[in-house]
C-alpha cells in the first residue's frame, strides 16, 4: 500500500524505515539466543556479537536521521546493511560452514570482526557525505502537469522487442547471434527500459486506456519470469529493489498493513528461495547460449527444482543461500588479502579492462586480452596468476562482487578510503539533488538511475564494471528517451 504520508507508524500500517528498525533489533537478539548453542564456531566469537549490536545500534540512529530528512539514500543504505550484513552474521552464527569458499583457512574471527568494524565507520562516513550533499529535494519544480503520456503502443513495441532481443533470440548462426548480442549489451539496456517503461505506467497508469493497463503490466510480467528461466538467480529481488527505487524517487511512502506483513513474511522469502534454487539448477543444466534461447526445457528444469526442495538434505539448500547474501564474506576476504587482490584492484587494471571489455572502444579485438576485474577474483583466490580475457568467456566466465568496502580498502590502502567513500556518496547527492527536466517521466528516470547507481556502487564488482555499464545504458537513453516523454496538448493531437 502506498501513501503520500511521514508518519513512521499510522493507521494504515508501519513504513520501511520503521520495518528496517524492527528487523535490526530482531537480528541482534536472535543471535544472542542461537549464539548460546554453538560453541566453537572459527569465524563468530563474543566480540562479534558486540559488534553487531553497535552496528544495529549505528543502523537505528541513522534510520532516525532518516526519519526527519527523508533521504532515499539512506534508505538503501540501511537495506543493505541490514539484508547482507547483520543477517549475514546471524546466518553464519546458524551455519559457519556457509563461509565463502574464498575465504581461507587461515581466516578467523578477529579477521572478520576487522571488517565488520571497516564497514560501520565506512557507513558513518558514507552518511556523512549524503549529508553534507544536500538535503530535500524539490520534486515537481519545473514539471508540467497537463500533458498526454506518449503512446502507449509505441511503449509495448520497444519492451516486446526488448524481451525478444534479450530472450528469444531466434537469430541463426555465429554472426547473426553475435549481432544480437551487441544490439542486447550496447544499444538496449533490458534494465534501463525496464525502469523506463515501469515509470511510464506507474506515472500515468490513469491517463492510458484499459487495455494497456493490461498489457504493458502483462509484459513486465513476462519479462521478469523469461529472466528467472534463463537461471537468473536474484530476478524478483533485483525487479523489487527496482521498484523500490522507483516509489522513493516518486516520493510515496512504503506502507505495510499488518495482514500484508504476515504475508509477505511468509511468502515473499518462499518466492525468493524458489527463485535462487530455480535458477542455480536451471545454470546447471544448460550452458549460457541456451539459456539465452527461451524453451520448454527451461520451464521442466525450473519445475525439477521444485522436487529438490522436498527431497533434499535443507543444509543443501539454506547453505548457497546464506553464501548468497554473504557480501560480508567478500569484503572481508578482499581486505584479509588486501596485497593480493592489488593485482586487480588499481587504476591500471581497469584502464586495461574498460578498453578490452568496451564495445565502444575494441568491438573486434583486444589490445591488452584483459579481463574485468571481476571475473579475474576467483583466479586470485585460488593462488592463481591474472587471466586472459579469453579464457574467462564463455563455459569459464564468473563474475564476484567486491563491495566498496573492500575494494576502496584495497584501492586506497585502509582507512584513508573513508575519505573517497565520502566525496563519492558527496556527489551521488549532489548529482541527484540537481537534476531537472520539464518531463516528468525523464524528470524521475534520471533520479532513479543515481539511486540505482550509489547501489550498483554499494555491492561494487570493480569500478571498471561501473564505467563499461555507463556506456549501454546512456546509449539506451539517447535512443529510447522521446519515445517516453510526455506530449502537450498540441503534440498529443497529432497522434
Amino acid at each position: 500500500m502506498l501513501k503520500k504520508t511521514y508518519n513512521m507508524r499510522n493507521k494504515t500500517g508501519y513504513d520501511l524505515n520503521f520495518l528496517l528498525r524492527i528487523a535490526n533489533l530482531c537480528i541482534c537478539a536472535i543471535a544472542l539466543i542461537i549464539y548460546q548453542d554453538n560453541d566453537g564456531n572459527p569465524y563468530i566469537d563474543a566480540f562479534t556479537l558486540f559488534l553487531l549490536c553497535i552496528f544495529a545500534t549505528e543502523n537505528l540512529l541513522m534510520l532516525m536521521y532518516e526519519e526527519k530528512q527523508k533521504d532515499p539514500f539512506i534508505l538503501l543504505l540501511m537495506i543493505n546493511a541490514t539484508a547482507f550484513y547483520m543477517l549475514r552474521i546471524l546466518t553464519l552464527i546458524y551455519d559457519p560452514w556457509s563461509i565463502s569458499s574464498y575465504i581461507s583457512y587461515s581466516f578467523t574471527s578477529s579477521d572478520l570482526n576487522y571488517s565488520l568494524i571497516f564497514t560501520m565507520v565506512s557507513n558513518v562516513s558514507i552518511v556523512l557525505g549524503l549529508s553534507i550533499g544536500g538535503k530535500k529535494a524539490s520534486y515537481k519544480k519545473n514539471i508540467d502537469s497537463d500533458e498526454y503520456p506518449a503512446r502507449p503502443f509505441s511503449i509495448a513495441i520497444i519492451f516486446v522487442a526488448t524481451t525478444l532481443i534479450g530472450f528469444l533470440n531466434v537469430l541463426p548462426g555465429w554472426i547473426f547471434g553475435k549481432i544480437g548480442t551487441y544490439i542486447r549489451n550496447f544499444f538496449m539496456d533490458s534494465e534501463t527500459i525496464l525502469i523506463l517503461t515501469s515509470l511510464y505506467l506507474i506515472i500515468n497508469y490513469k491517463k492510458i486506456s484499459g487495455r494497456y493497463r493490461i498489457i504493458i503490466p502483462s509484459l513486465l510480467g513476462i519479462f521478469i519470469i523469461l529472466h528467472m528461466l534463463s537461471g537468473a538467480r536474484s530476478a524478483l529481488l533485483r525487479f523489487a529493489l527496482l521498484l523500490v527505487f522507483i516509489l522513493l524517487t516518486l516520493k510515496y511512502k512504503i506502507i505495510f498493513s499488518k495482514k500484508s506483513i504476515l504475508i509477505g513474511a511468509t511468502l515473499v522469502p518462499l518466492l525468493l528461495i524458489a527463485n535462487f534454487v530455480g535458477g542455480t539448477y536451471v545454470r546447471k543444466m544448460l550452458t549460457n547460449p541456451e539459456r539465452r534461447l527461451f524453451s520448454i526445457a527451461q520451464v521442466s528444469f525450473f519445475k525439477e527444482s521444485f522436487s529438490f526442495l522436498e527431497s533434499e538434505d535443507p543444509i543443501r539448500i539454506y547453505r548457497p543461500i546464506f553464501l548468497r547474501i554473504g557480501f560480508l564474506d567478500h569484503a572481508a576476504s578482499v581486505m584479509r588479502n588486501s596485497e593480493e587482490y592489488r593485482k586487480i584492484m588499481n587504476f591500471s587494471y581497469y584502464f586495461k579492462s574498460f578498453v578490452d571489455n568496451s564495445i565502444l572502444l575494441t568491438p573486434l579485438y583486444d589490445v591488452f586480452d584483459t579481463p574485468r576485474a571481476a571475473c579475474s577474483f576467483r583466479y586470485i583466490a585460488r593462488g592463481k596468476s591474472i587471466p586472459l580475457r579469453k579464457n574467462v568467456m564463455g563455459k569459464n566466465y564468473h563474475s564476484t562482487m567486491f563491495t566498496v568496502y573492500g575494494e576502496y580498502y584495497v584501492l586506497f590502502n585502509g582507512y584513508p578510503a573513508l575519505i573517497f567513500l565520502f566525496v563519492f556518496s558527496y556527489i551521488f547527492k549532489k548529482a541527484y539533488l540537481s537534476i531537472r527536466n520539464k518531463d516528468i517521466v525523464l524528470f524521475h528516470f534520471y533520479k532513479v538511475l543515481v539511486l540505482l547507481f550509489f547501489y550498483r556502487w554499494l555491492d561494487s564488482f570493480g569500478m571498471d564494471w561501473m564505467l563499461l555499464h555507463l556506456i549501454p545504458v546512456f546509449i539506451t537513453i539517447v535512443l529510447f528517451k522521446n519515445f517516453y516523454m510526455m506530449k502537450t496538448p498540441e503534440k498529443a493531437s497529432k497522434h
